[in-house]
């Protein structure tokens, strides 16, 4: 029987425009999915919806975009779907693409000579190792070459619940791979339990793996240091996957 009340009809909520952006975002490619969004995204999604001048939300996600490691294409590319989305007109994408170019190259471009190193090791941060890897990837695209048959990463990983101090543990073991590995090699501490060394692959390699082995037994004894070889993925994106794992991962 007709209880004579009125039936409610669910309506979803239509997707916000930095929904949509997202979406698009993602469904084109966006190299890291997860760390696609940050607040200025949404301050720029809705400037634009609003129809307000988006030049300091874009100013804003250029910033924080270049903190993030998102290069400068990619961070340009992504906001050119929100400016379709959005129906900009061609001087109101210029203007925010040029806002988003200029913030981005005051965080990525200029500090990057006094910001690349771990303040603690001495070593590379993840960021420039991802640049550098970055190089690699592009030079190999040109020669139709597989970086992992060119280079690798000596990663070095140790417990995280050792007795040594937190501040000891990546400063000795610093020491004994700059010790070993003093070339053009770039090497990075990663996350709170891993150091890399960048290496081009050779037959001193095996060599070289041997003598870091027993440099870190002798130096830290009463810590277990895992040392090994990491082929380098054939793309650049699960090569980023792979530092993110190095750097979030702590060795068992």
């Amino acid at each position: 029987m007709h209880s004579g009340g009125t039936a409610r009809i669910f309506q979803p909520t239509p997707p916000t425009m930095g929904d949509r952006w997202r979406a698009r975002s993602l469904a084109g490619g966006w190299r890291l999915p997860r760390d696609w969004w940050c607040p200025a995204a949404d301050a720029l999604a809705e400037a634009v919806a609003e129809g307000r001048d988006p030049g300091p939300a874009a100013s804003g996600l250029g910033r924080q975009r270049a903190a993030a490691g998102v290069g400068l294409a990619e961070a340009l590319d992504d906001v050119w779907i929100l400016c379709r989305i959005g129906a900009l007109s061609p001087a109101a994408v210029a203007a925010v693409a040029t806002a988003v170019a200029v913030s981005w190259s005051e965080v990525a471009v200029e500090p990057a000579t006094r910001d690349c190193d771990d303040p603690l090791t001495g070593l590379a941060t993840p960021g420039y190792l991802r640049i550098r890897l970055g190089e690699l990837y592009r030079e190999a695209g040109r020669s139709a070459t597989a970086v992992g048959d060119t280079h690798a990463l000596v990663v070095v990983g140790w417990r995280s619940g050792s007795n040594w101090t937190a501040l000891g543990r990546p400063a000795v073991v610093a020491e004994a791979v700059r010790a070993v590995f003093s070339g053009g090699e770039t090497l990075a501490r990663l996350g709170l339990s891993h150091l890399v060394a960048l290496v081009n692959r050779d037959a001193a390699m095996a060599e070289r793996l041997g003598v870091l082995g027993r440099l870190l037994a002798a130096r830290v004894p009463a810590a277990p240091v895992q040392v090994w070889l990491e082929r380098l993925p054939r793309r650049a994106t699960a090569a980023d996957w792979l530092i993110d794992d190095l750097v979030t991962h702590r060795v068992d």
